[in-house]
């Protein structure tokens, strides 16, 4: 009756972290990102590693990059090309099929009934492994890194103004 209330607990805790995180509301599926008519976001740190901004990108030229910061009063900023040492392009939600990686990985969870007694501690560890990947899988972010990925006269391609602001739009005015 004590392995069982233990193994109770375990499943509900790996079922409570399974269902914790969140992929951000602003990225497009992988399915709709073909219809996606906003620039890609940009992730980037200042100083401190809790200091990441996170933003639209509006536009890219030799010297910055316009963003529009996801806030509540989401505000243009420019940010000069000297002080984007690093930074992730946040493409899509995620990159690979999750649906194809959970069915792989709770087809793994069968396996702990070849283990005859020993099932009964590989299945939980089975569990964590395969619920983290699932999780990790369906929740991740595609990103792109820059400089490694993607060069800065690339970039201009993931802006939702790739050839620039053009002169009949008030740079207040986007959202």
């Amino acid at each position: 009756m004590k392995n069982f209330k233990a193994f109770t607990f375990f499943l509900l805790f790996a079922l409570l972290i399974s269902t914790a995180c969140s992929s951000p509301r602003y990225l497009s599926s992988p399915a709709n990102f073909k219809q996606h008519v906003k620039g890609l976001f940009l992730e980037y740190t200042l100083g401190k590693p809790k200091d990441k901004i996170i933003g639209e990108i509006i536009e890219v030229n030799p010297e910055e990059v316009i963003i529009l910061l996801i806030e509540e009063n989401a505000s243009i900023r420019t940010i000069p090309k000297s002080e984007i040492l690093e930074a992730d392009i946040i493409v899509a939600s995620t990159s690979d099929n999750p649906k194809s990686i959970s069915t792989w990985a709770g087809l793994v969870n069968l396996l702990s009934v070849s283990h005859g007694r020993v099932g009964v501690f590989s299945l939980p560890i089975n569990l964590l492994t395969t619920i983290s990947i699932g999780n990790s899988a369906a929740k991740s972010a595609y990103r792109i890194k820059y400089p490694a990925d993607v060069s800065w006269d690339q970039m201009n391609k993931f802006a939702r103004f790739p050839q620039g602001i053009p002169a009949s739009i008030d740079r207040n005015e986007i959202n």
